[in-house]
């Protein structure tokens, strides 16, 4: 038989979860600030809330996939949220490692099990059920209800996979380490144009020219992006990558200069209002 689960925030990421959650048979709450957006999960089988205390009473598995630790805060800890003794809080929001320790804090003086568990991957592979699941708590049995939730959009089967770590804020650094990849593969590619665009190359003769590089994967993925030079099919926003990188310069012990660097392209996309489109189009002006 499914849990009872109850699902905070609806974003991209979190309606695609939702939705694999219900398909699997859970019986599912859904919560989300703007109420529309629960209503292809309820046409799906899922239940709708008005308010995140009541989407939380009388279940087994709270999930949140929130912006970020501010989010977190606003919905779960400041309104010290009622959820019951002994209820499994799965987060699936980026937060620094030290977010994630207060929140397992906050959890253990209520008798909460609560694991910390962000996603790898961006809207294709979580439609896919082959995202990466990072899978924090220091006790085995709360890591293994969280694997047992998570396999809905991490399935071995299909690809994905998920790494279980001995704290919550390890999982957080295991997501941002994931992520850095992203920003500086991205800065590389940025780069890789402005040699190309330098030397007479068109964009397209750029990302071919990756081809065989380390870059080549991240090109390829972005290549409709890029060549179109329409970022506003998103899959992993401007607004999400600059909040993650924000996280990794606050954890890393050195300077990072390539993340940096993109930071500052981001920054210019929020700055202009575009933060909602694909974090490619940093590169806008490069294309």
């Amino acid at each position: 038989m499914g849990a009872r689960i109850a699902f905070l925030g609806l974003g991209r990421m979190g309606r695609e979860l939702a939705c694999h959650l219900v398909e699997d048979g859970h019986d599912v709450t859904v919560w989300n600030r703007t109420a529309s957006k629960a209503r292809p999960l309820v046409d799906k089988g899922a239940t709708q809330a008005s308010t995140a205390a009541a989407a939380v009473k009388g279940v087994d598995v709270v999930v949140t996939t929130l912006f970020g630790p501010t989010a977190v805060q606003d919905v779960v800890l400041d309104p010290n949220l009622p959820i019951a003794e002994g209820t499994l809080w799965m987060d699936v929001t980026t937060v620094s490692p030290d977010d994630a320790t207060s929140y397992s804090e906050w959890a253990a003086s209520r008798g909460i099990r609560f694991a910390s568990t962000p996603v790898i991957g961006t809207i294709a592979p979580a439609r896919a059920r082959t995202l990466g699941t990072a899978v924090g708590s220091p006790d085995a049995s709360t890591r293994a209800e969280a694997c047992d939730i998570a396999r809905s959009w991490s399935s071995e089967q299909a690809g994905g996979w998920i790494r279980e770590y001995p704290t919550p804020a390890g999982a957080e650094v295991a997501k941002l380490i994931a992520n850095v990849g992203i920003a500086t593969a991205t800065e590389g590619i940025r780069e890789a144009l402005r040699i190309g665009h330098g030397g007479g190359l068109t964009t397209e003769q750029v990302i071919d020219a990756l081809q065989g590089s380390m870059l080549e994967k991240q090109a390829n993925a972005k290549r409709t992006l890029l060549l179109g030079a329409d970022f506003s099919d998103t899959a992993f926003s401007a607004n999400l990558l600059a909040k993650d990188i924000r996280l990794m310069l606050g954890v890393a012990d050195g300077a990072l200069p390539a993340a940096t660097a993109f930071l500052d392209a981001l920054t210019t996309v929020q700055r202009t209002g575009d933060g909602e489109e694909d974090f490619t189009a940093a590169l806008r002006h490069d294309v």
